[in-house]
């Protein structure tokens, strides 16, 4: 399949914003208000789209014909323990129409070279811890996990 990426420009807004609810579909914990998480992914996509930000960048995938396949977001963030600055996936989006065709995969090899163009020595990403499909992905890609992230809910309400 021809598979194309391209920076996204802000007339991309439309497609990409409506895509991010996809984010949400595929594990988070059943506690966590799905629309407030779209609500503040689809805000930020607007932000960063309108007004790219240093050290980001938001690629779009396209089929031959224009057809939006999906979408990655990328942030450059700072490793906890040494300060160094590291490139991160905040979203990567795959269309139903993309689904199976390894837009995905084409997705995370473009986030790769973006990294390496900035000489970041890592790509991190957070992912559902019962995401089963997006891990298989990410694992397959050569992604490891590095450390577990615990919550401990302490509101009246919370699980």
């Amino acid at each position: 399949m021809d598979i194309r990426i391209r920076r996204a420009r802000p007339d991309d807004a439309g497609w990409i914003v409506a895509l991010a609810p996809r984010l949400h579909e595929f594990g988070p914990p059943a506690w966590r208000e799905v629309d407030s998480m779209n609500a503040a992914v689809q805000a930020d996509l607007t932000r960063e789209l309108a007004n790219p930000g240093p050290g980001a960048a938001i690629l779009a995938a396209e089929d031959s014909g224009g057809t939006p396949l999906g979408f990655i977001s990328l942030k450059t963030d700072r490793d906890y323990f040494t300060g160094v600055p590291v490139g991160h996936v905040s979203d990567l989006v795959v269309a139903r129409a993309g689904e199976g065709r390894g837009v995905g995969r084409a997705l995370l090899e473009a986030a790769e070279r973006w990294a390496r163009e900035a000489e970041y020595p890592w790509l991190t990403l957070h992912v559902f811890e019962d995401n089963s499909r997006a891990r298989r992905l990410y694992e397959q890609a050569g992604y490891v996990v590095e450390w577990i992230r615990m919550l401990k809910p302490l509101a009246a309400g919370s699980p």
